[in-house]
């Protein structure tokens, strides 16, 4: 087997090539999450990275591609700085990261051979949103050496839950307090005006419709408010743009409520097999007093089922909203591989152990034994 590189000196139409050839090959419909698609990946570039600043390392056996590993050149925070380094194309917006491959052994050799090229462009390089337990993570945590040093940077939670019985079985067996204060919010919604819910499925007609109702959610949501919201940027924009009027395999589906015609709330989801993975929610602060965000959510849910929907999942995060519709929990790791061959990889390191001194960690993230 034989490493391919695409370099930055490549031009995009090279890189699209061979995403297309590789994407297609390792991932295509039948993968277990949209995250690794070939679609996924350019509404991903194309809203958060220049071509120019991308690599993609490929494993060959003659013709047949065996593995793929894309990288961008970005920046991490740290404390009151930003790093640069090689990440896989992963963030909030990616809420899983994995490097496709026909096997095990095809992903294993492929970082083998592809780590000492990425370290000669940088000292660092990190792998956002592994699954704890799976065959990407386990391929990368296996790879801590004496040169290389890896670094838990942060685990998180994603919840979800199941609606595989059917919404009404499901919404039963909620607490009686949490069925009780749905049913408040849309007697209180329905007292202050007309309530109605639309949907909007990127199958049909794509999405152009309502881009200038979820626009003026987002501009009057805290999301919007802090940044980080659906138009908050202009790599925001550029990526939700092109994301939610794809029509090849990402199928995408929004959950518009309006109070007498007017849009208070909207939920994102992107369909893929029997999950429906919610990429964002919001809601207009004006109408907080009667939970816009749980009135959509609930209605939904409720349409998601009627699609065929079997699992929901949440993303990366916790939060009261979400714990209490949750009925279970995934672990993510966000890992830094650091070069501590180099000498600017070996002062990098010292300056983490220094910032992780005075968080008193009761264990170092550093190397932990899997």
């Amino acid at each position: 087997m034989k490493l391919h590189v695409s370099s930055e000196y490549s031009s995009q139409y090279t890189l699209e090539n061979d995403l297309n050839l590789y994407c297609r090959h390792l991932t295509g419909p039948n993968s277990e999450h949209p995250f690794t698609s070939l679609e996924w990946l350019r509404c991903w570039l194309y809203g958060f990275s220049s071509y120019n600043d991308c690599c993609l390392y490929g494993l060959k056996q003659g013709e047949s591609p065996m593995a793929v590993l894309p990288m961008v050149s970005t920046r991490v925070p740290l404390k009151h700085w930003s790093v640069s380094c090689l990440s896989y194309p992963g963030n909030g917006h990616s809420p899983r990261g994995d490097i496709p491959a026909v096997n095990a052994e095809a992903r294993n050799e492929l970082l083998r051979l592809a780590m000492p090229k990425l370290f000669k462009q940088s000292p660092l390089i990190v792998f956002p949103g592994l699954l704890v337990g799976s065959s990407s993570w386990q391929a990368v945590r296996h790879l801590s050496s004496d040169r290389i040093g890896i670094r838990t940077e942060c685990r998180y939670e994603a919840p979800g839950f199941f609606i595989n019985k059917g919404w009404g079985s499901y919404f039963s067996g909620l607490p009686k307090k949490s069925r009780d204060r749905i049913k408040n919010n849309f007697s209180r919604a329905r007292r202050q005006g007309s309530l109605s819910h639309c949907f909007s499925d990127s199958n049909e007609d794509g999405h152009n419709s309502v881009f200038s109702q979820l626009e003026k959610i987002d501009s009057a949501s805290w999301q919007g408010k802090a940044g980080s919201g659906l138009f908050s940027t202009s790599e925001n924009r550029r990526f939700y743009s092109k994301l939610l009027n794809n029509k090849e395999s990402l199928r995408s589906l929004i959950c518009l409520t309006m109070l007498d015609q007017h849009a208070i709330a909207y939920s994102i989801a992107l369909l893929w097999h029997d999950t429906a993975y919610i990429l964002k929610m919001g809601y207009d602060e004006a109408y907080s007093s009667i939970s816009p965000g749980v009135i959509t959510s609930s209605v939904f849910f409720e349409k998601l089922d009627s699609l065929g929907v079997k699992k929901i999942d949440f993303g990366a995060g916790t939060s009261v909203e979400k714990s209490r519709w949750e009925d279970h929990r995934v672990l993510y790791d966000n890992l830094w591989l650091i070069d501590r061959k180099q000498l600017s990889g070996r002062l990098f390191s010292a300056i983490l152990k220094y910032v992780d001194s005075k968080k008193h960690y009761l264990e170092s993230p550093f190397d932990v034994e899997v």
